[in-house]
């Protein structure tokens, strides 16, 4: 798994296409994602892989999301 090779701290929270019901192009993923770190989705920005990442952030009224690789 490619996010063992962070070397997050143990209960670093994150959230995969696994932990929602529908994936991209949904907002489920950031929405649950902001559910978890206890802030409203408003106040938090997205980066993601894809272009819907950012797409997603942005209909869920996040700040803003930004396309980092893919």
């Amino acid at each position: 798994m490619r996010l063992k090779r962070l070397a997050l701290p143990a209960g670093t929270p994150m959230v995969t296409g696994d932990d929602v019901e529908k994936a991209k192009p949904s907002q489920d993923i950031s929405a649950t994602a902001a559910d978890r770190l206890k802030v409203a989705i408003h106040k938090c920005v997205v980066v993601g892989d894809s272009v819907w990442d950012p797409l997603a952030a942005v209909r869920n009224s996040a700040l803003g999301g930004f396309l980092s690789g893919g």
